[in-house]
């Protein structure tokens, strides 16, 4: 029987005839489909210079490696700084507490939402932005 079919070799790309086409085994579930010589030089185990031989190496295995204990003496403990910044909250700040609080009405030309801003708050403890879309870009005072 004559067969006409051919394949190319996966190591050197040669178009191979099929009656030359070995299988070398790649791993546990794959094989690769190589000439007769490719054949031979993966079984003698030849590399050729430049290429790594994948069947030759060590297998990545993921090993617990403990961390070496860090521990200072007293004589080699470092100062921490104590006065860090603390966060702006809403009782550390001191406001001008008013009965009546200044309202400048505002107008977001994005989703035409008109809304009300405290003038003593605004840009101290929040920032102004429309409460309707969450965007500060087209707010015109009105």
């Amino acid at each position: 029987m004559i067969s006409r079919g051919t394949r190319t070799c996966e190591k050197c790309s040669t178009v191979v005839p099929l009656e030359k086409v070995k299988l070398y085994p790649r791993d546990n579930e794959k094989n690769w489909l190589v000439c007769e010589t490719c054949c031979e030089k993966l079984k003698s185990g030849v590399r050729e210079p430049g290429k790594v031989n994948l069947l030759k190496r060590e297998p990545i295995r993921n090993a617990f490696k403990p961390k070496e204990t860090i521990s200072l003496s007293s004589a080699q403990k470092v100062n921490t700084p104590t006065n860090f910044t603390k966060p702006v909250v809403k009782e550390n700040l001191k406001l001008k507490e008013t009965a009546n609080p200044q309202y400048k009405s505002m107008f977001c030309s994005r989703c035409k939402y008109n809304f009300k801003i405290d003038l003593q708050k605004a840009g101290i403890l929040h920032s102004i932005y429309c409460p309707y879309c969450g965007k500060n870009d087209q707010l015109v005072k009105s």
